[in-house]
């Protein structure tokens, strides 16, 4: 049951939906005496395939049970767009079935693509319910170098089990991993079941073990902020505080950022990071698609000034280049 003030809020505003409604749109004939605004109560009942007697007890605020299926049958006859359709929804704390299918995971918003830009000394990303990465900015390239990363593997729980690379940034591995295992249990709770969930939990499956083993502990974490300690091949110990913001509009998708802190000198090492990997990388040359991690599929995504994806350092090269910036740094320090 949802409490009063609740149910206060969806009468006045299905009463206001139903009565913005053109009874010719529905086939309605006018009539001269007709005195409703918009369609008749029944009328929006019938149409939504419930009695009327029920919707009549939601537009006078009674305390009644309403389930998913019929609120998004209600939504679909009072012709909602996806905002008032996500309000009706939250007002009454309901999944909203059609929600998991109708996710747009493939791009982002270009003001998203802005705001990540605009966060150029802060390592930020943007991914989606299922945690599928859909953007970052130069800070976080830098870092967990995400560009290195084949498109369908730019996914949070992708890049902690399967890419080696994150078992040597991240000193405490293990734990991070059953970290973030348990918050990303919690995270997808509304989209159990959907395509895209099952399919991130299947690929794991069958590639880690360990998340197999740590799967089945069923454990549950909401924490949405705390600290992280990274340990760069070059520049050593990196320690930031991070929190992941839903993004209010878009419901689906979190903006998840690691601001640094004082301490291991991690601005300034984060400084001397971005310069190298502007060096290697400039941003220039990048397309929008690939500078945004944005889907798409084989070599068309990935161009460097015209070259095919096989030009871009692979991380045996960056491994080449790592080892000949220590060498340079024990030369400087003798």
């Amino acid at each position: 049951m949802i409490d009063r003030a609740r149910r206060a809020e969806l009468a006045k505003f299905l009463q206001n939906r139903r009565s913005r409604l053109s009874p010719a749109e529905f086939g309605i004939e006018p009539r001269p005496r007709r005195r409703a605004k918009g369609l008749r109560r029944e009328e929006v009942a019938e149409r939504a395939g419930i009695s009327v007697a029920w919707y009549a007890c939601l537009e006078q605020a009674r305390d009644v049970r309403v389930s998913a299926n019929t609120l998004s049958w209600l939504a679909q006859t009072l012709r909602l767009d996806p905002d008032e359709r996500w309000y009706m929804f939250e007002l009454l704390g309901l999944t909203d079935p059609g929600r998991g299918t109708s996710v747009r995971e493939e791009s982002l918003r270009p003001e998203y693509s802005r705001l990540l830009e605009s966060l150029d000394r802060v390592p930020a990303y943007i991914d989606d319910y299922k945690w599928d990465i859909l953007g970052w900015n130069d800070a976080a390239g830098a870092i967990y170098r995400l560009s290195d990363v084949p498109v369908r593997d730019r996914n949070t729980l992708f890049y902690m089990f399967l890419n080696p690379y994150a078992r040597e940034l991240i000193p405490a591995w293990e734990q991070e991993a059953k970290y973030m295992l348990a918050r990303f249990r919690m995270a997808v709770a509304p989209y159990a079941g959907t395509e895209g969930v099952n399919a991130v939990i299947e690929r794991l499956r069958r590639e880690s073990r360990e998340f197999v083993r740590w799967w089945a502990d069923h454990n549950i974490l909401v924490r949405r902020s705390g600290r992280k300690e990274l340990r760069h091949r070059r520049f050593g110990k990196l320690v930031f505080e991070y929190c992941s913001l839903q993004l209010s509009d878009e419901s689906s998708k979190r903006l998840v950022l690691y601001n640094p802190v004082d301490e291991a000198d991690t601005k300034g090492k984060l400084s001397d990071l971005l310069a190298d990997y502007h060096r290697e990388r400039p941003r220039t040359s990048y397309t929008k698609e690939l500078r945004l991690g944005m889907r798409a599929s084989g070599d068309e995504a990935l161009h460097l000034e015209g070259r095919p994806a096989a030009s871009f350092p692979t991380n045996d090269e960056h491994e080449r280049r790592g080892m000949i910036h220590d060498r340079a740094f024990e030369r400087a320090n003798r």
